[in-house]
C-alpha cells in the first residue's frame, strides 16, 4: 500500500505541476495580449494626435499669415481653427489645450490689429511664432509622457 501511495502522490504532483504550468502559460499569454492591445491603442491615439496637431499648426500659421495684412472680413475664416481647437479639447492634455487656445487668441488678436506690410513684419518672426512654439513644446511633453507609458 505504501508504494501505491507514493505513486499516487507522484501522479498528483505531476498533475499539479502541469496545471500550474498551464495556468501560468495562459496567464502570461493573456497579459501579453492585453499589454499589446493597450500599446497598439495608445500608438493609434498618438498618431491621431500628431495629425491633429500638425493640422492645427498649419491652419493657425496660415490664419496668422493672413491676419498680418488683412482684417477679418469674414469670421468663417476662423471656423477651421476653432474646429481644430475643439478636437484638441477632446484628445489632449490640459496643457496642450491651454496652449492651443493661446494660439487661437493670438490669431484673433492679430486680426484686430491694423494690416501691415508682411515683409517688415517678418523681422519679428520669433515674437510671431512664440505661441506656436509654446504649443509645440506642450505637444512634445505630452508625446514623451505617452510614449513612456507604452
Amino acid at each position: 500500500m505504501h508504494a501505491m501511495d507514493t505513486n499516487v502522490v507522484t501522479a498528483l504532483a505531476a498533475l499539479g505541476g502541469s496545471v500550474i504550468g498551464g495556468t501560468a502559460s495562459i496567464a502570461a499569454a493573456y497579459l501579453t495580449q492585453r499589454n499589446q492591445g493597450r500599446r497598439d491603442r495608445l500608438l493609434r491615439e498618438q498618431e491621431v494626435r500628431e495629425r491633429l496637431y500638425a493640422d492645427f499648426i498649419r491652419v493657425a500659421s496660415d490664419r496668422y499669415a493672413d491676419s498680418i495684412d488683412h482684417s477679418l472680413d469674414n469670421p468663417r475664416t476662423l471656423i477651421e481653427l476653432f474646429s481644430l481647437v475643439g478636437r484638441i479639447h477632446l484628445f489632449s492634455t490640459d496643457e496642450v489645450l491651454r496652449e492651443a487656445r493661446a494660439v487661437e487668441a493670438n490669431v484673433i488678436e492679430s486680426y484686430n490689429r491694423p494690416a501691415v506690410d508682411p515683409i517688415p513684419a517678418l523681422a519679428h518672426r520669433d515674437e510671431i511664432a512664440a505661441p506656436l512654439w509654446a504649443f509645440t513644446d506642450a505637444c512634445r511633453r505630452e508625446r514623451a509622457t505617452i510614449l513612456r507609458h507604452i
